[in-house]
């Protein structure tokens, strides 16, 4: 985990996309690693996040791959199985997440603390 955690600071941004299509997926993940940013942060908010993550993970296993607004002990689980490898969102239990030994990436929610914590985790 701190080999993500390392690639993700000294990127310095990750991308958090919301993707519609899972055909988009791969496409997406090449135009980042192109760019010189192979790392995204796929957000469940769509019936395609877990499917688009399965096909980044499998496709591209270089890029740095996350999922956020996770939300549930099922939506970690699938995003953990489709090849996330750290979770970001505002997941209330701690107890349930340590057992899949990721770490989890609370959100940033203005300037100052990005500025304080680029990459807070607990």
């Amino acid at each position: 985990m701190q080999e993500v955690l390392e690639t993700l600071e000294h990127l310095g941004v990750v991308p958090v996309v919301e993707i519609e299509r899972a055909d988009d997926a791969v496409p997406l993940g090449r135009a980042l690693i192109a760019g010189g940013l192979p790392c995204a942060e796929i957000t469940f908010r769509t019936a395609a996040a877990e499917e688009a993550i399965r096909r980044i993970a499998s496709e591209l296993p270089e890029i740095v791959l996350g999922a956020g607004t996770v939300l549930s002990v099922e939506q970690t689980e699938k995003a953990v199985d489709a090849g996330a490898r750290y979770i970001g969102g505002n997941f209330g239990a701690p107890g349930e997440t340590r057992t899949l030994s990721l770490r989890f990436r609370r959100p940033l929610l203005c300037p100052i603390e990005v500025q304080a914590h680029p990459f807070a985790v607990h």
